[in-house]
């Protein structure tokens, strides 16, 4: 669902897929950064979903990778 599902159904759909998304309300995506990693948005590009001037007009934070844990414990989500 949601941004991502979009992502997929564009993929899909480019691919030549037939694809419905449906939706309760207005389609559109959250008003917020989001979280991707390069690589992931690379192999939207392989896709055809995004072109790299896409890429390169979306990124506006960039930090090295990193990994985040509590007293030396990584946390599974519920």
């Amino acid at each position: 669902g949601g941004t991502l599902g979009i992502f997929f159904a564009t993929a899909f759909a480019v691919k030549g897929h037939k694809v419905v998304v449906l939706e309760a309300g207005k389609l559109q995506g959250r008003e917020q950064e989001w979280n991707i990693s390069y690589n992931e948005m690379e192999e939207l590009l392989e896709l055809g979903v995004l072109s790299q001037e896409d890429i390169d007009a979306t990124i506006t934070t960039e930090f090295p990778g990193c990994r985040s844990g509590f007293k030396n414990k990584e946390v599974t989500p519920l």
